[in-house]
C-alpha cells in the first residue's frame, strides 16, 4: 500500500494520542497541525505555591480505563503512575455528609448505608427504597436525570447520582446520554432494578481483589502535563511531525483526486481533534451536515480556583478526605457576604484536596455567576 499524508488537526490529549497510534500501527506520513504555540489543549501546568508543575487542567485519568493506561505505559511514563490515597469524601448539603458506602457511580447498591446517612431526609430515603418494587423503566429518553429520578426520586439524582457523574464529566446530566457512561447504562438496560443490578456489581467486583483493591484515579508523578510531553516525543521519535502555531483557516475536498485541502495543502485523510465549534466552522463548504451537528453541540467550561493553606490552618473535621461534591440545587445558593460562612461559593461543583500543603481546589461552571468574594473562598472551608 502507498504511503498515504494524514493530518491531524489539535494537539490535545485527543489529537496526540491519535497521532501516536497512527503512527505505531502504519507506515503513513502523519502531520499534527496545532493553532496555538503550545500543544497539550486543556491540559497545562504552571507553578504556584513553592511547586514547579501543578496541573491546571484536569490533574488525573480513570485508572479503570485501560486506554489510558496503554498510553502511559507507551511513552515510557507507566513506572512513575500515582495514585490519591483511599480516603472518604463528601456531598455538600446544608454540611459536609460523607459519601454512602455501596455506590456505584451515585447508584445505591446497599440500603443500610443510604437509610443510616444523614445526605438524603426521610421523604428521600422512603422515596429510594421502593426501587426494588418498581417495574422497568424504559431508556428510550435517553437521559440519565430522567432514568434515575423515575428509580430512585429526585434526592438520590440531585445529591448522588447528579453531583458524582456531573463532576466527573462537568454535565448536567439530566440533558446528558446513558451512552456517555456505559457503566450506567449497561445495568439501566438489561436490570429491572437498579438497586440490586448495582448490588450484584459490586459483590461481583469485590470477589476480585485485584479490581476491589486498584485504584480508581492515576497520574505520572510529573503531573499530566508530563504525559502530554512524553507523547509528543514519542510521535516525533517515530517520525511523526507536530507544527504549532498552525492554525487551520480552510478545508476542502479536492474533486479531482478526491483528496482533502487543509489550507491549500494535501492530505488522504483528515482527523479532526479539535473544539465541536470550531471543528464544524471548518467543515461548512466541504461537508456541510456534519457542520450543522458539530454546531448544535452542546460543550461545557470550567474554571479552576486553586487555594493554598498552610497545614496548621487546615481543620481537623477535614482530615481524611479528599474533598466533596456539591448537588445542583446547592450550587445556586448564594453565600453570605457576612457572619458565619456556611457552603461553597456559588456555581462550585466540586472542591479537592490535593494535599494539606496545597488544599483547597474549587470547579466552578463560569455559567453560574460567582458572587462569593475570592478573599472570602479561602474561610469557606473552615468556616
Amino acid at each position: 500500500m502507498a504511503q498515504r499524508r494524514i493530518a491531524v488537526v489539535g494537539a490535545g490529549i485527543s489529537g496526540l494520542s491519535t497521532a501516536l497510534a497512527l503512527v505505531d500501527t502504519s507506515d503513513h506520513e502523519i502531520v499534527v497541525l496545532e493553532a496555538s504555540s503550545r500543544i497539550g489543549g486543556r491540559i497545562d501546568a504552571s507553578s504556584f505555591a513553592g511547586v514547579d508543575c501543578l496541573d491546571t487542567g484536569a490533574d488525573a485519568f480513570l485508572a479503570r480505563v485501560p486506554e489510558a493506561l496503554e498510553l502511559t505505559e507507551r511513552v515510557g511514563l507507566g513506572s512513575t503512575l500515582v495514585s490519591p490515597e483511599p480516603v472518604g469524601a463528601a456531598v455538600w448539603n446544608n454540611g459536609l455528609h460523607d459519601i454512602p458506602d455501596g455506590l456505584l457511580l451515585g447508584l445505591p447498591g446497599r440500603a443500610w448505608p443510604l437509610a443510616t446517612s444523614g445526605l438524603l431526609s426521610w421523604k428521600g430515603k422512603l422515596r429510594a427504597a421502593v426501587e426494588p418494587l418498581l417495574p422497568r423503566t424504559p431508556t428510550a429518553d435517553d437521559s440519565i436525570g430522567a432514568f434515575v429520578r423515575a428509580r430512585f426520586g429526585d434526592e438520590v439524582h440531585e445529591r448522588l447520582v447528579d453531583a458524582l457523574v456531573g463532576s466527573i464529566y462537568a454535565t448536567d446530566t439530566d440533558n446528558f446520554s446513558l451512552a456517555e457512561v456505559p457503566q450506567i447504562r449497561a445495568i439501566a438496560e438489561d436490570n429491572r432494578s437498579m438497586l440490586l443490578a448495582a448490588r450484584r456489581q459490586r459483590r461481583s467486583t469485590a470477589e476480585t481483589e485485584s479490581a476491589a483493591t486498584s485504584p480508581i484515579f492515576a497520574a505520572p508523578r510529573g503531573g499530566i502535563g508530563s504525559l502530554i510531553d512524553a507523547t509528543a516525543r514519542a510521535i516525533t521519535d517515530a517520525g511523526g511531525e507536530i507544527r504549532t502555531a498552525k492554525p487551520v483557516s480552510e478545508v476542502s475536498r479536492n474533486d479531482e483526486g478526491g483528496r482533502w485541502l487543509v489550507d491549500g495543502r494535501e492530505f488522504d485523510a483528515v482527523i479532526f481533534a479539535g473544539p465541536a465549534k470550531a471543528t464544524g466552522s471548518l467543515l461548512t463548504e466541504a461537508t456541510p451536515e456534519a457542520a450543522d451537528l458539530l454546531g448544535e453541540a452542546e460543550t461545557a467550561d470550567v474554571i479552576l480556583v486553586t487555594l493554598h493553606i498552610s497545614a496548621d490552618q487546615w481543620p481537623d473535621r477535614l482530615h481524611g478526605l479528599s474533598g466533596y461534591l456539591v448537588p445542583k440545587p446547592a450550587q445556586h445558593r448564594s453565600v453570605p457576604r457576612s457572619g458565619r460562612i456556611g457552603g461553597p461559593p456559588q456555581g462550585a461543583r466540586s472542591c479537592a484536596f490535593p494535599s494539606v500543603e496545597m488544599a483547597c481546589r474549587y470547579s466552578i461552571s463560569p455559567t453560574q455567576k460567582c458572587s462569593t468574594p475570592y478573599s472570602q473562598i479561602s474561610a469557606l472551608t473552615s468556616g
